[in-house]
């Protein structure tokens, strides 16, 4: 997501994101590793078209929403970068001079992240439905936000409560409820990245109705869902390595979700892959 501010006369700004990169010692299988030390740099860059011989940029900032964060599977590092870390983000600004020689320049970071493979165990049953979701605010402040519908989550659409409560009856447990939805996401939804789903996210209900996606429109089906019957859950953004012969390079950019469970915190499911819990 790009801030563009005090642009006097017309002018156009091309930002073009993203580029990323790894560096990795050899090309194996990465899923028979324990843990991995990953450097990873992403980067984007941009150009000016003026539109008029009077057009004059005096400032610009551009955030890159894109960071590295700990939990238990990730732990950052390190992290290089010319521009401004702000909590989650990393923001670059350019005054009128110096931008009067960044054409055709980059900005970037370079994050060194360790990967463990670990899981959160859940050793007993959490009950569902879930009561008294604000209960949980004074650990989870934004839990609530999870329950909301939004322009692609658009899960008060009532083909999508209908699925997901047909799949959840008459289950109490939580997990066994969240794998029903994620699984049937996985079996049901093709993976089909064609004009539709390349150029915009379509919306669950689209999603639902059509049984085509990719990674985000497959997650937010799955999130929207979840939501209906009251299972807080968000989309999670980032890198992630497969063997799919869908892909010709197994680093991808991907979405994923994950699944608030009272008392255990925050779950991945991700129903593209199907890797559940």
């Amino acid at each position: 997501m790009y801030k563009k501010r005090e642009i006097l006369v017309p002018l156009i700004i091309l930002i073009i994101l993203v580029q990323s990169g790894l560096v990795l010692a050899d090309s194996q299988n990465f899923y028979l590793f324990e843990d991995l030390e990953l450097e990873f740099t992403l980067s984007g860059e941009m150009d000016f078209v003026e539109e008029s011989p009077q057009a004059v940029l005096r400032e610009l900032n551009t955030t890159i929403l894109l960071y590295p964060y700990d939990n238990l599977q990730q732990k950052l590092l390190d992290i290089e970068t010319e521009g401004e870390i702000l909590d989650d983000k990393v923001v670059f600004s350019w005054n009128e001079d110096q931008l009067r020689t960044l054409r055709g320049e980059d900005f970037s970071y370079t994050a060194l992240v360790k990967t463990d493979y670990e899981r959160k165990q859940i050793p007993q049953r959490v009950p569902f439905p879930i009561r008294n979701v604000e209960s949980y605010l004074i650990n989870e402040p934004k839990l609530l936000e999870y329950l909301e519908e939004t322009e692609s989550i658009d899960y008060l659409h009532p083909d999508v409560i209908a699925k997901a409560n047909f799949l959840v009856e008459g289950k109490t447990d939580l997990f066994e409820a969240t794998f029903a939805l994620a699984s049937w996401v996985e079996e049901n939804i093709a993976y089909d990245l064609n004009s539709l789903t390349e150029k915009s996210t379509q919306k669950s209900s689209w999603v639902l109705e059509n049984r085509q996606g990719v990674c985000d429109e497959m997650t937010s089906l799955f999130i929207a869902m979840a939501r209906s019957v009251g299972i807080p859950a968000r989309f999670i953004t980032g890198m992630t390595y497969t063997n799919s012969d869908l892909f010709d390079d197994p680093w991808q950019a991907h979405g994923w979700a994950e699944v608030y469970f009272p008392e255990y915190g925050w779950i991945s499911f991700d129903p593209t892959f199907g890797e559940f819990g």
